[in-house]
């Protein structure tokens, strides 16, 4: 059936004299178009979908009156398509029928956020870090830019794979739980479940649950190692929990998490292990508890803290 053909018995049945056989056509025609729209999938989501849908309703609103209830409106859109000049593909799959537009949110010292985004997948933002990312996601993919420090929970989709950049380090999922911190020179992605795929430095590599690895983008190294959600999670929980940790790990954890900057008397201090949880906000109660556990000492030295070993006799 040619344009021509088209128009006319579209013509006809606007003014409801379209015979039985020329119905049968645009319902074929209509089966086709739906055919091949499922197939292309021109819309970047259900939103954008309504968006058009409203809009074609409005612009043929007076143009058009169906005379029978079993012509969709696909196809009524499909014949204006035809008439104005233009394919109905062409007109679908044009993205600029719904703009795209970027949020960028943040967060401020002691402040987390929670974002749900567009496919309702869950992000919570650590203390000064940035989220980039589209009001409405693609078909494609679910791309967003991370800055600092956050947690993941994405929403399962199997086409749509969820796409995540932090400092060139790229974390491709489709639907998991996971933690990504990028707030200094060491980009550290921690999978908690599910699987995630982490590209970066000429490394491309598959972690399961429980399993974490960093990215030292000033040394250019890559290294793989198993962790303790309830210890990575720390700023997520608002516990501190620790597992035979090394000493030097715990005051890297706190001086970041308390802005401070802690130092050790000897690496042999360093290498002293902690086990226990600690729901304290206060700093000074947490080395307390810290320092009495390995019999240890801190104190205040201009800006830094100091955590040394006391000289026989001298508490």
């Amino acid at each position: 059936m040619d344009e021509k053909t088209f128009k006319e018995i579209l013509e006809r049945y606007q003014k409801g004299t379209a015979t039985k056989k020329e119905l049968k056509l645009l319902e074929d025609f209509e089966s086709h178009f739906s055919d091949r729209m499922e197939k292309e999938q021109p819309f970047t989501s259900q939103l954008h979908k309504r968006q058009v849908r409203n809009e074609v309703f409005r612009k043929i609103k007076k143009e058009i009156q169906p005379t029978s209830p079993t012509i969709s409106w696909y196809k009524i859109v499909a014949g204006l398509a035809l008439l104005i000049g233009l394919g109905a593909s062409y007109y679908f799959i044009t993205k600029n029928t719904y703009k795209v537009n970027y949020i960028a949110v943040s967060t401020s010292a002691n402040q987390t956020k929670i974002l749900t985004l567009s496919d309702s997948s869950v992000v919570t933002l650590n203390e000064n870090s940035a989220l980039e990312f589209p009001n409405v996601f693609s078909e494609e993919e679910r791309k967003v830019k991370l800055t600092g420090e956050a947690y993941f929970k994405i929403k399962k989709d199997k086409n749509s794979p969820f796409i995540v950049e932090a400092n060139g380090i790229k974390t491709t999922v489709l639907g998991t739980q996971f933690n990504i911190d990028a707030s200094t020179h060491k980009v550290n992605v921690a999978l908690v479940e599910g699987s995630v795929k982490v590209e970066g430095l000429d490394v491309d590599k598959k972690l399961l649950p429980n399993q974490k690895i960093e990215f030292d983008l000033k040394k250019k190294k890559v290294h793989l190692q198993n962790f303790s959600p309830k210890e990575e999670l720390w700023w997520l929980t608002g516990e501190f929990v620790f597992s035979n940790t090394p000493l030097e790990e715990v005051v890297q954890i706190l001086g970041k998490k308390f802005n401070k900057t802690i130092i050790l008397d000897s690496n042999n201090t360093g290498k002293l292990s902690i086990s226990g949880t600690f729901k304290s906000k206060n700093l000074s109660a947490i080395l307390k508890a810290v320092a009495e556990t390995l019999e240890l000492d801190f104190k205040r030295v201009d800006n830094e803290i100091l955590i040394y070993k006391p000289k026989p006799n001298s508490q």
